[in-house]
């Protein structure tokens, strides 16, 4: 499956844009995010689906799929 654009934010911050096309049969598992050096506190992380933002070049490419979510930290 060809996965298209995707964009991450972090407490209603700015987007960050990312592709996740993948040659092939695809790539499993494979990391989209990952973020460091957060303060101690609660957090809301939002990942979404911008097919839009390419729907024209890539038309096929308009899925996103999130195989698990790993969330490490100290309580």
């Amino acid at each position: 499956m060809k996965q298209g654009i995707y964009s991450v934010s972090i407490d209603a911050g700015e987007p960050e844009f990312f592709s996740g096309f993948a040659s092939g049969e695809g790539q499993f598992q494979a990391v989209l995010f990952a973020t460091t050096g957060l303060s101690d506190a609660e957090h809301t992380l939002k990942i979404a689906n911008e097919n839009s933002r390419n729907i024209e070049q890539y038309p096929k490419y308009i899925y996103l799929d999130v195989d698990y979510f790993a969330l490490t930290g100290e309580l």
